[in-house]
């Protein structure tokens, strides 16, 4: 659905289809190599249904709690999740008669796959609280039309805030990003209309925005292209640590394996990364294989 998590209309992938794919899987030769987010979702369903694997997936499903039991033998984890009575497997949606059941299950070992795309990371900004406009995340954002005649600043260049920029500059009447590798304001490039901007040192309530470099520019929209946090509010605190400012974080080992509790792993965590349905497929391999 349109509004749901942070893919905005035009979202194409960064990466060639020939390093995205699984190994046993590929994709339609005939597929154009960048492919928009749609046809990404194509594929998932089409792998799900080669490999048989709807049976074993819930949908319309919130997991509402992990819990550590322990036990002589070990660890066993009660997980709690909820979901619409009468969803349907394989693509289904849930009527808006649908009642809510609660499931309470146990099991010898977790695997957390929830993905940290969905919830913002708002850098702080010195001043933003006093800005009169529109301040929004990237997650929020879907077509450049909303922005036409406007004056944003886009925080955050590396690839949704790059991205996000150029396709603005497209309707607005001026955009600024804010690039940390950037020691001095600058105009031009492929986009007239589009300027880089080092580090911010003031935001003002009356839309001047003032840089480290003192140079000034007026805006009426923020946009902050500024990542994601870490979040899994089903896990108890006590298996999780701060994570610099990005949420909460378990102690892992390589990545995957909890370091106090190895019967719990997680899939996905790095990140940025070039190859990410491989790392999926291989890190889910490496916990299949542990005793």
């Amino acid at each position: 659905r349109e509004n749901d998590g942070p893919m905005y209309t035009s979202l194409v992938t960064n990466l060639p289809k020939e390093v995205m794919q699984y190994p046993d899987t590929p994709f339609p030769a005939d597929w154009r190599s960048y492919l928009h987010h749609s046809e990404i979702l194509q594929y998932l369903q089409m792998y799900t249904d080669s490999h048989d694997l709807w049976p074993m997936i819930r949908l319309n499903c919130k997991v509402e709690s992990v819990k550590r039991e322990p036990s002589e033998d070990g660890d066993t984890w009660i997980v709690v999740s909820s979901n619409q009575s009468d969803a349907q497997k394989g693509g289904g949606e849930a009527s808006s008669t649908a009642s809510q059941t609660t499931t309470t299950e146990q099991y010898d070992a977790v695997v957390i796959c929830n993905g940290h795309y969905e919830v913002p990371y708002e850098a702080p900004l010195p001043g933003i609280e006093n800005f009169k406009g529109t301040v929004m995340h990237s997650m929020y954002y879907r077509r450049p039309a909303q922005f036409k005649g406007q004056r944003v600043l886009v925080v955050g260049a590396r690839a949704s805030g790059t991205d996000l920029a150029r396709e603005i500059s497209q309707e607005a009447a001026e955009v600024h990003v804010i690039d940390q590798s950037v020691k001095t304001s600058h105009e031009g490039g492929t986009f007239a209309n589009l300027s880089r901007h080092p580090v911010i040192e003031q935001v003002h309530s009356d839309g001047t925005v003032q840089f480290v470099d003192q140079t000034r520019c007026q805006v009426d929209v923020i946009v902050l292209a500024t990542g994601y946090q870490y979040c899994f509010p089903f896990l108890d605190n006590s298996l999780l640590y701060p994570f610099k400012t990005r949420g909460l974080l378990p102690p892992l080992y390589k990545y995957v394996f909890h370091t106090q509790h190895p019967t719990l792993s997680f899939l996905g965590i790095p990140g940025p990364i070039s190859c990410p349905f491989l790392l999926f497929q291989l890190q889910a391999e490496w916990v299949a294989q542990v005793p």
